[in-house]
């Protein structure tokens, strides 16, 4: 029992001067390494490749590289139409323009209501409105938008007041307390 102890003991002493010893040698090492750089072994493979196989894999290849006539005759009846609004003209009477891509808000492409009636707004417009009157409150105050969207303005400062859009600050100042509230 006392000589367990003794091995323990000595083992536990001379655990310091072991970590020291260790990190003197790898910084001779490194510094050794300073002055006298050694290339890392490269492992090159000794396989070496049969005829057939490097044959094979150069078939490949050029199969690869290889014009697609089947890809090519379907490109030809591929016509590009430029709708961008600074190139100027209008597009020509030929072009079926229901195959464009149309225009989604968030996601909402055909199920947005095309009219709405007096006194409401569609979604597309309220975000609009809360949009402009956190931009600038004072051209977009209550009596300009209900003008302009045929509202009563006491709904319209009402929504103003009562709504805000998020902004990516508050997503992650909100975040953030939410962290702090499970943490305490």
């Amino acid at each position: 029992m006392g000589k367990e102890l003794a091995t323990n003991f000595q083992r536990k002493a001379k655990k310091p001067y072991n970590h020291y010893q260790s990190i003197e040698q790898a910084h001779e090492v490194i510094e050794k390494h300073k002055s006298d750089p050694k290339r890392a072994p490269m492992n090159v493979s000794n396989i070496e490749f049969s005829t057939e196989h490097t044959q094979r894999s150069e078939e490949d290849a050029k199969e690869k590289l290889m014009k697609s006539n089947q890809i090519l005759k379907h490109l030809q009846h591929v016509n590009i139409v430029s709708t961008d609004p600074d190139f100027g003209d209008s597009l020509p009477a030929s072009v079926d323009e229901s195959r464009f891509p149309q225009k989604r808000f968030m996601g909402v492409g055909e199920q947005q209501v095309k009219e709405v009636p007096r006194g409401l707004v569609n979604l597309r417009n309220m975000v609009d409105i809360l949009h402009n009157h956190q931009l600038d409150p004072v051209a977009w105050n209550t009596e300009v938008i209900a003008e302009k969207f045929q509202l009563r303005p006491s709904d319209v400062d009402n929504l103003v007041k009562s709504f805000s859009l998020l902004k990516a600050e508050d997503m992650n100042r909100h975040r953030k307390q939410m962290a702090q509230k499970r943490l305490n």
